[in-house]
């Protein structure tokens, strides 16, 4: 008998990894609404050292011109008063052209926006939250449009791959604060794009997903690696389970890293695939191994925060019945304690997500805009605000 029931846990187990299963013990408690002081969309968003949060640029109003809907890119900037719960401006871009694809907070107080969108991509700025203004700062050697960023535990900023012209790249540069200066490293042993990186407990740097292109041909990576900065070398690790780009992945507070969703693209041309992933898995940095949690049911992650030491919060798009993506919002959190997921309703104060910034053990602020009208046929008018939303455990 024992031997059977052994046999029926281990089946169970095995379902449980492969089926979703959601409690529905969470909801949302609404603390706070603002409005931001300009309309934008999609800004990155720093947490600066007194808690604040800075949105730097993003879309801004849409604009309808010769026949298009054009959303220009907004180069001014505020910030969030966590305690007033309210949005205040603060200094704008040095130059007044494009927006950057990359902005990481430094060790010293001051934020870094990484490559102007405009070709050749090289430029930089850096702004200055006791003065409130940016400023032009050293420039890249070569441009990495869509690069990915890690911040190294000597606060110095490594950029590595990115594409441009539709092929992607291998080089990779270090920043550093002091100098205000950029230099090359070790270049990935092969072209990427679209990965995440990860500062690691022990200083180095684990580089998971993404995809690579010649410009004809399309393929998500399934290979992981690890950045010595002492050593400025990389150095091939364990894989994930599937290969997987367009996913979102979140450092747990004891140095885990847990990958949730994405795709699997695979184009020749103009021909092939791209298949939804509902696996989730967790990155052991002791052992250097991957092993699989439970999946979820979604198509489409969006964002992916860290709240306290025992939730990941998720938001992304449902699937529907027939295995479909569908435009409907799924909120979920991953219990780290009991090992879970749980669906969330979606909050009612929040229309089209476009960030999310966690602001303690249960609380995160959640940027979005609504449609409040139409200007004339095809000219919907949008304004952006700011939701401060509270994790609140059903009894």
């Amino acid at each position: 008998r024992s031997s059977t029931a052994t046999a029926v846990l281990s089946i169970l187990s095995l379902l449980a990894l492969c089926e979703p299963s959601y409690g529905r013990r969470f909801t949302f408690e609404t603390i706070s609404i603002a409005k931001t002081v300009r309309n934008r969309f999609g800004p990155s968003l720093v947490k600066l050292a007194d808690g604040s949060i800075l949105a730097v640029g993003g879309y801004g109003a849409e604009k309808w011109e010769d026949g298009h809907l054009t959303p220009p890119f907004e180069r001014s900037c505020e910030i969030y008063d966590v305690g007033k719960h309210s949005w205040r401006k603060t200094g704008s871009f040095a130059v007044d052209q494009g927006y950057f694809y990359a902005v990481v907070g430094l060790c010293d107080g001051r934020v870094l926006a990484i490559g102007r969108g405009e070709p050749p991509f090289r430029e930089c700025e850096l702004y200055d939250p006791v003065l409130g203004q940016w400023k032009v700062t050293g420039a890249m050697r070569d441009g990495h449009p869509g690069a990915t960023t890690a911040l190294l535990s000597n606060g110095e900023v490594l950029v590595t791959g990115g594409h441009r012209d539709k092929e992607t790249l291998a080089s990779c540069e270090i920043f550093s604060p002091a100098k205000e200066k950029w230099r090359p490293t070790a270049s990935l042993p092969w072209s990427w794009s679209g990965h995440k990186m990860h500062l690691l407990t022990s200083g180095e740097v684990l580089l998971v997903g993404g995809w690579a292109s010649d410009g004809k041909r399309h393929v998500a990576w399934k290979t992981c690696l690890l950045f010595d900065p002492a050593r400025e070398e990389w150095r091939a690790t364990g894989d994930v389970g599937v290969r997987r780009d367009h996913f979102q992945s979140v450092t747990l507070s004891d140095g885990n890293i847990l990958v949730a969703g994405g795709q699997t693209t695979r184009l020749y041309g103009d021909v092939g695939e791209t298949t939804f992933i509902d696996t989730c898995e967790l990155y052991e940095a002791g052992t250097r191994r991957w092993r699989q949690i439970p999946p979820v049911a979604h198509h489409g992650t969006r964002f992916a925060v860290l709240l306290g030491k025992r939730f990941v919060l998720l938001q992304g798009t449902k699937k529907s019945t027939d295995g479909k993506r569908t435009n409907l919002p799924l909120w979920l959190v991953y219990d780290l304690v009991s090992r879970s997921w749980h669906e969330i309703p979606r909050p009612e104060s929040v229309w089209q997500v476009s960030g999310m910034m966690p602001l303690g053990e249960d609380r995160v602020l959640v940027l979005g805009r609504r449609k409040i009208g139409e200007k004339g046929r095809f000219q919907p008018q949008y304004e952006s605000f700011s939701v401060e939303l509270r994790l609140v455990e059903r009894r």
